[in-house]
């Protein structure tokens, strides 16, 4: 690595590649309960609002998770068939809740994805755990590597 260009395309490959096996991961270990990441992901956000008596449409989706809108209405889609959320109509747009039986899945589905987290980095420290945490947030949290950029929506 001679340059600062080869050390970013490197962390930048890391980064995916870390992505695609926690992505695999879960993917594969949700299929016996017919949800993939993205869903239980979407879930988990409808389930902290409700806790939190936050109404929800699907524009908030797709700011929090940076997606365009046909690719939120086709997971909105498949977890409405599947009853784990609603669609109420409230004017302009839909208010999103989670069901019941949405809650009830995403006790077992979360269990399930922290487990997985903890088999990819188990040969981590406490200490090394607390320090990815803390520099991935960072990056995360780091808005000036160009707004543009962060602003795009991945479909």
């Amino acid at each position: 690595m001679n340059s600062k260009k080869d050390i970013q395309d490197s962390i930048g490959r890391l980064l995916k590649v870390t992505n695609q096996i926690f992505e695999t991961y879960i993917n594969n270990s949700l299929k016996e309960i017919n949800l993939t990441s993205s869903q239980i992901g979407i879930l988990v956000f409808l389930c902290y609002k409700r806790k939190n008596n936050i109404d929800v449409n699907q524009i908030d989706i797709q700011k929090k998770f940076k997606l365009s809108n046909p690719t939120v209405s086709g997971i909105l889609d498949r977890l409405e068939e599947k009853k784990f959320i609603k669609r109420i109509n409230n004017g302009r747009s839909n208010k999103i809740i989670i069901t019941d039986d949405g809650m009830n899945l995403l006790d077992s589905g979360y269990d399930k994805v922290k487990m997985i987290e903890e088999k990819i980095i188990y040969a981590l420290s406490n200490k090394e755990k607390s320090e990815l945490v803390r520099l991935l947030v960072k990056i995360i949290e780091n808005n000036r590597i160009g707004d543009d950029f962060c602003d795009k929506k991945i479909s």
